[in-house]
């Protein structure tokens, strides 16, 4: 499993989550028993940057943790999104799986 950090279209949603969000979710891959690869941030990175990562560093998994688009009043916003076997040639939306709105007021 390989997890990047992203600030996507908002860095205050990294800021304002990255500790209540990342060591929980790192303690509970490893406590599943998975391999986790060393987590990295990546400036600007967009949803599609998985599945070139996948490609990359050959990860079973990628998790991105990205910032969503201000909008609404919440410029603290984070998704999640999670797929696997990450391909360019053969992902498609439907493979990921993504929790949004991820905030200290929200999921």
């Amino acid at each position: 499993v390989q997890v990047v950090v992203s600030d996507g279209l908002t860095t205050d949603a990294i800021t304002a989550n990255y500790e209540e969000i990342l060591p929980p979710l790192l303690a509970g891959l490893k406590q599943a028993g998975l391999n986790v690869g060393t987590p990295f941030f990546l400036r600007y990175g967009r949803v599609k940057i998985e599945d070139q990562i996948g490609e990359i560093l050959g990860a079973k998994v990628v998790i991105l943790l990205v910032g969503e688009r201000p909008g609404l009043g919440q410029s603290e916003s984070l998704s999640c999104y999670a797929v696997y076997s990450p391909r360019v040639a053969t992902t498609v939306e439907a493979d990921r799986t993504c929790i949004s709105n991820i905030h200290q007021g929200g999921t």
